[in-house]
């Protein structure tokens, strides 16, 4: 068993995000000694936020927010982890998808109904091109190691 914590960086980097939160939370973990937590513990830290890996599949992202527009007419010009709030370009890639769309059709879509189809259908060989992804799976791998799950 892998007891996974999460929280963003909020920040360019990781290490505050791990100095601050993840460090001290595996530390408190550690402590407990009543045997019921896991102890096998890893992080999943995404730089800035977690829509930064919305951002890693562009044609999944397109897909769900229903556009063909290029990737260049949402804005979406840089890498993922390279924005600072990537959910607020989130927001304004459907917002420019739904422009021109009769109102009926626009309703009422937002940020929160693609959490859940991207989380489902994101190939993780698209999340392989984000550094933050590529630590977290080292960290997993290291932890299967650790069970023997992995040589």
């Amino acid at each position: 068993m892998v007891l996974c914590i999460h929280t963003d960086a909020d920040e360019p980097t990781d290490s505050n995000a791990f100095s601050y939160k993840i460090n001290p939370a595996f530390t408190a973990i550690n402590n407990i000694i009543d045997g019921r937590l896991c102890k096998n513990l890893v992080a999943i830290v995404p730089v800035h936020m977690t829509e930064a890996w919305m951002l890693a599949d562009s044609e999944l992202l397109k897909a769900e927010i229903g556009t063909n527009k290029s990737d260049n007419e949402l804005g979406l010009i840089r890498s993922p982890e390279e924005y600072n709030n990537p959910k607020e370009i989130i927001e304004i890639a459907i917002r420019l998808a739904r422009h021109g769309l009769p109102k009926r059709r626009r309703g009422d879509f937002g940020i929160s109904r693609i959490y859940s189809p991207i989380g489902q259908k994101v190939k993780l060989n698209k999340l392989e091109g984000l550094p933050s992804y590529r630590k977290f799976k080292a960290a997993i791998r290291a932890a299967y190691r650790r069970m023997n799950y992995l040589i």
